[in-house]
């Protein structure tokens, strides 16, 4: 009932597998050099995205909250019971976020109160 598979099979299954590890590696080098040498030009990339996924998904999520009366969770696990995880991470990736923010203004606040006036 199992699939055999030949030595030849993974053979060609490694090389198509260390090809793409090579393609992948030039692409990640070539757009590490592209930041280094020119920093704005991942704020192209970045701002079309944004546009074009980012803010269209957080409208939908604003409006499908309001009309359904539900939060983050329950919205996405409205529409779809397996969508119901995107609210899930977009809540824990929220409480990070706030999570790292407080840590920093607590530390700020902290040394502020320690510098002698």
């Amino acid at each position: 009932m199992g699939v055999s598979v030949s030595l030849t099979d993974h053979r060609k299954m490694a090389e198509v597998s260390a090809n793409l590890h090579l393609l992948f590696s030039a692409a990640d080098w070539f757009e590490t050099q592209i930041i280094f040498e020119r920093p704005g030009a991942f704020l192209i990339p970045y701002a079309i995205m944004l546009a074009v996924e980012g803010l269209p998904i957080v409208f939908l999520e604003l409006a499908i909250g309001q009309r359904l009366r539900k939060g983050a969770i329950g919205v996405w696990a409205q529409i779809s019971p397996y969508l119901g995880g995107i609210g899930i991470a977009s809540t824990v990736v929220s409480f990070n976020v706030a999570l790292y923010y407080n840590t920093i203004i607590a530390w700020c606040l902290y040394y502020l109160f320690q510098v002698p006036f």
